[in-house]
């Protein structure tokens, strides 16, 4: 399950600002850019990276997941709901050596269950995002497969187990949760590098919109990051 991110108490040694002078905050499965902002929308394009096992994975068969997403809200305690479209991309070494690989998109008005859109998404497939809250309850998803020409949609009316703050937009890389009882994360694939690009909120491009930035961490260590560049959100994993 997608969801709101999940924030580490802060401390000394976690204490830094990114290099557009924006907050950094760590947290166990948010790597991202979250913008105020009350215009209810975001957008943003990628190119779907493929999926590889971390180095120092030592667990045969095990499944690594990374997801990207454009979304509104979820990025504090006070406001939960987020409205979200992403993409899924994951990888599992069989018992032969092989990799498996796939890569899906999916939509969510959290915490309502996310459900797949029905469209095709390639590794290296130019994808945009885009995200509009039309009140608090409503609103439209849309994601463009801008290599193959085809998109999908999923338009929310009045849900009434979420309300949107419309406080905040967001470009993110998630760790997402695989068991709601227990909060457990899906171990991490390696992405390499994606960036959101022609990042835009409402009409305009993100240029001079207040940020904070998300780093995300284990216990030991950072897993990814991001920066904002100009009208782009440039996020890396961690090697």
């Amino acid at each position: 399950m997608h969801g709101p991110v999940r924030v580490v108490a802060p401390s000394a040694s976690f204490t830094r600002q990114a290099t557009t002078g924006a907050a950094v905050k760590k947290s166990l499965n948010w790597a991202g850019a979250v913008a105020a902002s009350d215009k209810g929308s975001a957008k943003g394009t990628i190119t779907v990276p493929t999926p590889e096992i971390p180095a120092d994975s030592t667990t045969p068969g095990e499944v690594h997941c990374a997801t990207f997403w454009t979304g509104v809200d979820g990025a504090s305690a006070q406001c939960q709901a987020i409205l979200q479209t992403g993409i899924d991309i994951c990888a599992q070494r069989t018992q032969n050596g092989t990799l498996d690989t796939l890569a899906r998109s999916w939509h969510q008005f959290f915490p309502v269950p996310a459900a797949l859109h029905d469209i095709q998404i390639s590794f290296g497939d130019v994808v945009t995002m885009s995200v509009t809250a039309t009140s608090p309850t409503s609103g439209m998803v849309l994601v463009e497969n801008e290599t193959t020409g085809k998109s999908a949609s999923q338009t929310y009316a009045n849900v009434s187990d979420a309300s949107l703050c419309l406080e905040t937009a967001e470009w993110v890389v998630e760790r997402f949760t695989v068991d709601a009882a227990t909060n457990s994360l899906i171990p991490f694939a390696d992405f390499g590098n994606v960036t959101f690009e022609n990042a835009i909120v409402g009409d305009a491009g993100i240029q001079g919109l207040n940020f904070t930035m998300f780093e995300m961490i284990t216990n030991t260590s950072t897993l990814a990051t991001c920066e904002v560049d100009g009208s782009s959100v440039a996020c890396s994993y961690n090697r």
